[in-house]
């Protein structure tokens, strides 16, 4: 299992942008740079285990700007 970090940015509230990090602290840094250049970011963390076909709740770590909610789970 492992944890993955994503960046999401958005501009007119849809997607721009999307990077994968492979730490948190990685992660933070990438949204405070994009954010001065979208409409918002949204930053969070995800446990994941592809083998076992296992996805965590998403976490949000960074949210700035105009940005959309995630989905809940139903």
């Amino acid at each position: 299992m492992q944890t993955i970090y994503y960046v999401q940015a958005f501009r007119a509230g849809r997607p721009a942008q999307l990077l994968l990090r492979g730490r948190e602290g990685e992660a933070c840094w990438a949204a405070a740079q994009m954010a001065g250049r979208y409409e918002g970011v949204l930053a969070w963390r995800q446990e994941q285990d592809y083998e076992a076909g296992y996805y965590g709740e998403p976490e949000v770590i960074v949210r700035t700007g105009r940005v959309p909610e995630m989905p809940a789970e139903s």
